[in-house]
């Protein structure tokens, strides 16, 4: 009897008493942070993200990124260790049209018109509704909207194709990730500048 009371007190002294440690985890979306989450340590931090922040998905943002540079996409396999804040961008879906790639799973978006203006987000995954056929956005197709003042890329964007942005003149900035293997000729003939 003895042993089983001394067992039952060590097992509450080592899990049951105390308390689970958790870690702040900050959601910062287009330079504001808009929330302020407790995860348990060691919780994945992309599974937590599918399960309770749906307003905020690859689907409508450029993705998460683990610095505020937007350079560094937040790995699969990361796990709340320490204090940390996500950063991400809400995409510009209403100025964009989507095509599906010759492989069946990625997309290539292009401008919807050449009457859009401002900045320009691309998301980092489509989800076409009607067929209910999504995957990563991996090619910039063309666009033609001479307004354009700036273009984020997202991580996992492979190709810009020919004369994507060719007619973009009031382009000041083009932000293009380390993903990008191919950029055909003439992309940016009308660009001034474009930063990695």
């Amino acid at each position: 009897t003895a042993i089983v009371v001394v067992l039952a007190a060590l097992g509450f002294g080592l899990g049951f008493g105390l308390k689970q440690k958790n870690e702040m985890l900050t959601i910062n979306v287009d330079g504001e942070n808009v929330a302020e989450l407790k995860l348990k340590h060691g919780e994945n931090i992309s599974k937590y993200l599918r399960n309770n922040v749906q307003e905020y998905t690859d689907y409508t943002t450029c993705g998460w990124y683990v610095d505020e540079d937007l350079t560094n996409l937040l790995s699969e396999n990361m796990v709340a260790d320490e204090e940390l804040t996500l950063y991400t961008k809400t995409a510009t879906l209403d100025k964009l049209k989507f095509t599906l790639n010759e492989d069946g799973e990625t997309f290539e978006v292009s401008s919807i018109n050449e009457n859009i203006w401002g900045d320009v987000v691309i998301p980092r995954m489509y989800m076409d509704d009607e067929t209910q056929t999504g995957g990563l956005v991996s090619a910039i197709g063309r666009f033609d909207a001479k307004y354009i003042t700036s273009v984020f890329l997202p991580n996992g964007i492979k190709t810009i194709n020919l004369n994507a942005f060719f007619r973009c003149s009031m382009i000041k900035t083009i932000t293009i990730p380390k993903t990008v293997e191919t950029i055909v000729r003439n992309s940016f003939s009308s660009v001034v500048e474009v930063y990695n």
